[in-house]
């Protein structure tokens, strides 16, 4: 047998089990399902961040629209007023 100094010893060979292969196989596919599901997830945000632009845009739009009718409106009334007094 051996002896408690050659247990304590590394021991390392160049063998490669199959369990290993199997393993190491089973591991780059999956890194590469995740990788592939990960660049379709990346590519759901964009379009989502893309559609989320467009509808603010609209609605700063709808905003300023709103702005100008208003300040328009109070210029008229503020005229009105004006001219009431004199």
């Amino acid at each position: 047998m051996y002896s408690g100094d050659e247990r304590r010893k590394w021991h390392v060979t160049r063998e490669i089990s199959v369990t290993d292969l199997i393993g190491l196989t089973t591991f780059c596919g999956l890194l590469f399902v995740a990788y592939a599901q990960l660049d379709k997830r990346i590519a759901v945000l964009e379009q989502e961040r893309l559609t989320q632009s467009v509808e603010t845009q609209l609605t700063n739009t709808r905003v300023q629209d709103s702005l100008s009718e208003l300040n328009h409106k109070m210029d008229r009334l503020i005229e009105k007023t004006y001219a009431q007094h004199r």
